[in-house]
């Protein structure tokens, strides 16, 4: 045991050294003497093979698959197959190598399910698709359900391998013809979808799946917009009682697929999905899109069927399904005028209260109120001011009064760029005509960007991380003189609340800063009513915007106050966000109110700290995160809530976007390593 001690610490030390080969070529000769029992050369191996894995994960793959090919030639083993497959199939991708080294596995290794699941991935690789389907028939889903990187894998070669039947059907169709291949292959389409969704059993994980595959061009299974409705009639007609019915529901009513959401609905009133509270929160919902208002109706009833009874017995396994059933009970209670121990008793957000009387003024006042970081004022400002003089100049007119306020922090700057970020966050910093040629990297995050584009990535993430100091004056002299500013420092923000939050979620800097724009929201409230108090005239509509947004459109506001026209009172109009809806959120970015949606959202920051501080608030923990508890308040209220299409008011989060002139000198830097990867680049230096 001694001597196996001592080779295991040498190899440790050359390894802790990044003397890889060193590594490699003592463990060589260890196996070259034949002197060790064979059970201690596997030990040895698998020392071999974990430090191989670590220096994998470290982005290293090259060096990763040398250190094993190495061994492999002198001794097999059925782990170190493995690993050396997962690096050539699954993460470098290289089908010659894989050929290769498929020629040297034994034959008897085929046995292992895991190592025929790479197998068929490299077979699948090298453009084999029978032999793909023969390797695949040799893993059953068991055999990796334990193993969620394996069982991924799996899906995702299931999926590629009938899309690649799919699209020879189109070409057969094209080639002889014959319509009905054309059908074949789009039921092939759809059907691959669900069988994909299908083996996707979590919760989370599903939601994920829907959504990054619909939203995102990294996803690993791209989801088109134009399928949605038909995954989720197929997925339903094969599993009609399972309860992912409900979130493919919400998927629908969240993406405005109108027409398929009416038909689906119909469809689980029959069913009993009607005592799922989710599935009823997403009728009214509904009954808020164009056509949809009769939904309102049949929400209530469900609803109120629904409250004060035990979820227990319908045992739902969404693991949002106790907070869902809270809003639902709160949005009834609401529209029965309850008292507020009736939603105390039910441990509810507390009800909301007309923090100021609803009146009816001579004439329309709009409050525009900026609120958040100051993130690149110096060229967001000046646009923004632009902007909003062009379109007030004719509602002036007209006779509309308009007042103004801002609440900020006193550091400006903009959020950061960070290699975990999705590589999405650094399209918004790069010119529009590098984001095909970024994308052809089939990266899925910022670092896995940086290691192709290492200069032009960090001269971004330099300049995101830029800050600067806001003042009254500096706000004086940027933004309209009207303005009215409440500025605060951070220090003040965490010695009053921020600290509660920060001990209440272990520190998690993503719910402090959801507290932070609370707080700001909040500071709005104070602004608007010295405002009304001076010029002694009621406002009547609020316009929200956070203090980093750019547009594009011809006029913003006399849109959006047109469509404010036909709403009924207690409305917030937001900008449509699909991923946001379909977290059970709401767009934030923009958002147009009447008094009492007003009332409701500048309280926010006072019903957050409620949740913060009271255990008996502790269902609404989960609703905390970004968009979510916007929506929370305001679904409770039973405020209509109505999505905004980008067509509407043409706006973009501005994150510094540069021109080709000024990323020219990093990106030729990167081309000029060398990297044939990034040859499809060369045009733009």
């Amino acid at each position: 045991m001694g001597l196996i001690a001592n080779d295991m610490l040498k190899i440790r030390k050359f390894i802790d050294a990044q003397q890889y080969v060193e590594a490699s070529d003592y463990l060589l000769q260890i196996i070259d003497r034949k002197e060790r029992p064979a059970s201690e050369i596997t030990d040895l191996i698998r020392e071999l093979v974990a430090a191989a894995v670590r220096v994998r994960d470290q982005g290293n793959y090259t060096t990763a698959l040398k250190m094993m090919d190495t061994i492999w030639r002198k001794r097999t083993e059925t782990f170190l197959c493995i690993e050396i497959l997962v690096i050539c199939v699954n993460i470098i991708k290289d089908f010659k190598y894989f050929l290769e080294f498929e020629k040297t596995i034994p034959s008897e290794y085929q046995d292992n399910p895991h190592i025929s699941l790479f197998l068929a991935g490299g077979a699948f690789l090298a453009g084999d698709l029978q032999r793909t389907a023969g390797f695949l028939q040799r893993v059953p889903i068991e055999s990796v359900r334990g193993i969620p990187s394996f069982s991924a894998f799996r899906q995702q070669l299931v999926f590629n391998l009938s899309g690649s039947i799919a699209d020879l059907l189109k070409h057969l169709e094209s080639a002889a013809n014959e319509e009905h291949f054309r059908e074949m292959a789009r039921d092939l389409e759809i059907n691959r979808y669900v069988t994909y969704l299908r083996s996707i059993e979590a919760f989370p994980a599903f939601e994920f799946a829907l959504v990054s595959g619909i939203l995102y061009p990294a996803a690993d299974v791209k989801i088109p917009t134009a399928l949605i409705a038909d995954i989720a009639i197929e997925f339903r007609r094969q599993l009609p009682a399972d309860e992912r019915n409900v979130v493919l529901f919400r998927l629908l009513v969240a993406f405005k697929i109108t027409e398929a959401a009416d038909a689906y609905a119909k469809v689980m009133l029959d069913s009993k999905f009607v005592n799922n509270a989710d599935f009823v929160k997403q009728l009214f919902k509904l009954s808020e899109l164009d056509g949809m208002a009769r939904w309102r109706t049949i929400a209530i009833a469900l609803g109120q069927d629904l409250l004060g009874v035990d979820l227990a017995e319908f045992n739902w396994r969404h693991p949002n399904a106790g907070v869902q059933h809270k809003e639902l009970s709160a949005r009834i209670l609401s529209l029965k005028g309850a008292g507020e121990n009736e939603f105390h008793h039910l441990n509810l957000l507390p009800k909301g209260r007309t923090l100021f009387e609803v009146q009816r003024a001579p004439k329309e006042h709009v409050f525009i109120g900026m609120f958040g970081q100051c993130r690149f004022s110096n060229h967001v400002f000046p646009t923004l001011m632009d902007k909003l003089a062009t379109d007030i100049e004719p509602l002036r007119e007209e006779g509309m009064t308009f007042s103004y306020g801002i609440a900020t922090w006193d550091r400006g700057g903009s959020r950061g760029l960070f290699d975990t970020d999705s590589v999405h966050f650094l399209l918004q910093h790069l010119p529009f005509e590098l984001h095909d040629g970024v994308m052809q990297l089939n990266c899925k995050s910022v670092g896995d960007v940086k290691r192709y584009l290492p200069n032009l990535v960090s001269f971004c993430a330099g300049l995101a991380a830029s800050e600067s100091d806001v003042t009254v004056d500096y706000l004086r002299d940027n933004l309209l003189p009207e303005f009215m500013t409440d500025i605060w420092t951070d220090v003040e923000f965490m010695s009053s609340i921020g600290q509660r939050v920060a001990d209440r979620f272990g520190g998690n800097s993503h719910l402090v800063n959801q507290a932070r724009m609370w707080n700001r929201i909040a500071a709005l409230r104070a602004l608007a009513d010295k405002t009304e108090s001076e010029k002694a005239l009621p406002i009547t509509r609020y316009l929200l915007l956070r203090s980093d947004l750019v547009f594009s459109g011809a006029s913003l506001l006399s849109n959006l106050l047109k469509l404010a026209e036909s709403t009924r009172p207690n409305f917030l109009m937001g900008d449509h966000d699909p991923h946001a809806n379909f977290i059970e959120g709401l767009g934030d970015r923009i958002m147009l109110c009447d008094r009492q949606a007003f009332g409701r959202i500048t309280a926010g920051q006072q019903l957050f700290l409620k949740v913060v501080d009271d255990a008996s608030m502790e269902s609404y923990i989960s609703r905390c995160h970004a968009h979510q508890f916007l929506e929370t308040i305001l679904f409770e209220q039973d405020t209509q809530l109505i999505r905004l299409p980008w067509e509407e008011t043409r706006h973009e989060i501005y994150r510094g976007r540069l021109t080709m002139e000024q990323v020219q000198p990093y990106l030729l830097r990167d081309i000029s390593s060398g990297n044939k990867s990034l040859d499809h680049l060369r045009a733009f230096v």
